[in-house]
């Protein structure tokens, strides 16, 4: 999946050397995430996330996700973190068309200067800042969420710029500061 413009170029046939399918996003301002067959693309200017089918090379049904909307994804799991509310959704791949925003209880909570990490097995990784800690949310092989669980960062500076990743299994935390 390569991007360009408002374009997303969908499949490049190796054998003839041609692009053999593509399809148009609805706006300039948006981003791709991949994770083996499950593409993604997330619309900031529209504020939707969408999946892709890749053997089509078809845009799904589009969710709406907050306009501050950070996403990320690995293996079968979506987790998307309200950047403003620090409200963390966590959801599989295949239910994104049927994610209703305004009807889904966030999976975690994480306040102010939050982020969020998916490791390739689909474990959510949130990062609270305002409590010090790192949420862990496993999933199913579905990419369903279970319960959550959390872990102490120690002290850091709830106002300063914190970021998580995974490491394999792993949650990193960065602070800046």
């Amino acid at each position: 999946i390569t991007k360009t413009s408002s374009l997303l170029i969908g499949h490049f046939n190796h054998e003839s050397t041609v692009l053999d399918g593509g399809l148009r996003t609805s706006g300039d301002n948006y981003d791709i995430l991949q994770d083996a067959a499950n593409v993604l693309v997330v619309d900031t200017g529209a504020a939707t996330l969408s999946s892709v089918d890749p053997a089509r090379v078809a845009l799904g049904d589009s969710a709406s996700i907050p306009g501050s909307a950070k996403v990320a994804l690995g293996a079968a799991t979506a987790a998307i973190l309200d950047r403003k509310s620090g409200d963390l959704w966590v959801v599989p791949v295949k239910g994104i068309a049927s994610f209703e925003l305004k009807a889904a209880d966030p999976t975690a909570e994480l306040g102010e200067n939050a982020d969020v990490a998916v490791a390739k097995d689909g474990t959510v990784f949130g990062l609270s800042a305002d409590k010090g800690e790192v949420v862990t949310i496993p999933v199913d092989n579905e990419g369903q969420a279970l319960k959550p669980s959390s872990a102490s960062v120690g002290d850091i500076d709830p106002s300063g710029e914190h970021s998580i990743t995974a490491v394999g299994d792993k949650p990193v935390v960065l602070d800046r500061d």
